[in-house]
């Protein structure tokens, strides 16, 4: 069996704790819970690729966040093992994504369920033969979890140092900084989806580098945290509406079999753009603040919590 899942504290700050040695704690938590999910014969698989997939993100956030004061060639090692770990989990669950985005286009639509139905064949069929090579790849999982043994042993190795909110400022300014930049260039150009899929990534880091502040400020935070989460969540379904388009696009003799698909790419471009428009009211109001004014906060916050620890 899996081990239980992280609690709250597990996956936070602790008080007292230096910052990188919290993230470093953090990280080889989520490799163990990786290494357990992806070991436990009981449990979905299809659910052990899915949550060990967010996880490597989470950890990347946590890598990005104590980027600084690692180093580069440090930061650099881990993120590119952890990267390609990700890149080995990720077709599988990339072909089913594209059945729940045709499903759920059409029941935010209130089509019949005759409608797109080919569509959903030929990808059920394209995902189930993922699934069967991801399965009869006998290398594959020992592959992923020689490399997660091999960051765990990067991390390790890491100096973890103190510093305080020196160690994290620069982290948070980074991603603050590169999420509103991106934001800009997203909306610039309209019409590039992967520039939205460009910002979500960043959206991604600071929400799950939020939450492991949270206890700082633990109302604020988790609510600032869950907002970014939201911005994410509407970003990322943008980009897989995306992702069909051009999935169908790239075999239309294929998919042209399908009597609806020229209705499906008309609405999934639709609900794309919509969600991208209500992406702009969240983004303004959450990268609204200067990135100075933005981590000054932050820092009164951490050090509000550091000397209320200390009293």
């Amino acid at each position: 069996m899996t081990e239980e899942p992280l609690t709250f504290a597990q996956y936070v700050l602790a008080t007292g704790e230096e910052p990188v040695a919290g993230c470093c704690r953090l990280l080889l938590a989520y490799l163990a819970e990786n290494c357990a999910l992806l070991q436990d014969d009981e449990m979905d698989l299809d659910l052990a690729v899915h949550e060990a997939r967010k996880n490597v993100k989470r950890m990347r956030a946590f890598l990005r966040l104590i980027r600084p004061v690692i180093g580069e060639p440090a930061f650099q090692r881990v993120n590119d093992q952890l990267q390609g770990s990700a890149h080995l989990l990720a077709p599988m669950r990339d072909q089913a994504v594209l059945i729940e985005t045709v499903a759920n286009l059409r029941l935010e639509t209130g089509l019949e369920l005759s409608h797109f139905r080919h569509t959903l064949v030929l990808l059920t069929e394209a995902y189930q033969a993922t699934r069967a090579d991801f399965v009869a790849d006998a290398g594959r999982i020992p592959a992923i979890l020689g490399i997660w043994q091999a960051v765990r042993d990067e991390i390790l190795a890491l100096p973890l140092g103190k510093g305080g909110w020196n160690a994290l400022q620069p982290g948070f300014s980074r991603s603050y900084t590169r999420g509103r930049q991106r934001m800009f260039a997203a909306y610039a150009q309209p019409a590039n989806g992967e520039l939205f899929h460009e910002w979500r990534k960043r959206v991604k880091d600071m929400w799950h580098q939020l939450e492991i502040l949270a206890p700082a400020a633990p109302d604020t935070l988790l609510t600032e945290a869950e907002a970014y989460h939201q911005l994410s969540s509407l970003l990322g379904d943008a980009h897989d509406l995306l992702v069909l388009r051009e999935t169908i696009l790239a075999a239309e003799t294929v998919f042209n079999a399908d009597p609806d698909i020229a209705l499906l790419l008309t609405l999934a471009a639709t609900r794309q753009q919509q969600l991208e428009n209500e992406a702009a009211h969240w983004g303004l109001k959450l990268y609204g603040t200067k990135p100075a004014a933005f981590v000054r906060r932050l820092g009164s916050f951490y050090r509000g919590w550091v000397e209320t620890s200390q009293s």
